[in-house]
């Protein structure tokens, strides 16, 4: 979870933005977060947790025009600090969007799978005997 918000249900991961069609998982501080939400607001955004990290649901909401990749490309643009996310949407059902600044993101492949993790410990394959 990102810098602001209490552990709650309300602020646990996924985010999703309005309309419940792109989903977010954030690992970092987003340092302009309350000026960005703030902004968002006033542009009619509704936000649904007090986590600094749905402020990327919202921006990649804000700019997709049929492009996912060009919308999470634009929200970066404006967010200021450290970040690892992952990115995943209904209107473009076979991509995942990963990006990171200043905070570690690992991609793990293996047979027909992809794994994201901000900890190596996380996608380590164990071998069976």
């Amino acid at each position: 979870m990102g810098h602001h918000g209490e552990v709650s249900d309300k602020n646990a991961h996924p985010h999703s933005d309005c309309h419940k069609q792109i989903f977010v998982v954030h690992n970092g501080i987003v340092e302009n977060y309350q000026a960005l939400r703030e902004k968002l607001i006033k542009e009619g955004h509704r936000f649904s947790s007090e986590c600094d990290s749905e402020v990327f649901a919202h921006l990649i909401e804000k700019y997709f025009k049929g492009d996912l990749l060009a919308a999470v490309l634009k929200a970066l643009d404006e967010v200021r600090g450290a970040y690892a996310l992952a990115v995943l949407s209904n209107l473009e059902p076979n991509k995942l969007i990963a990006a990171r600044l200043s905070s570690p993101l690992i991609l793990g492949l293996k047979k027909g799978e992809f794994f994201l993790a901000s900890d190596p410990s996380a996608i380590i394959s164990i071998p069976t005997k």
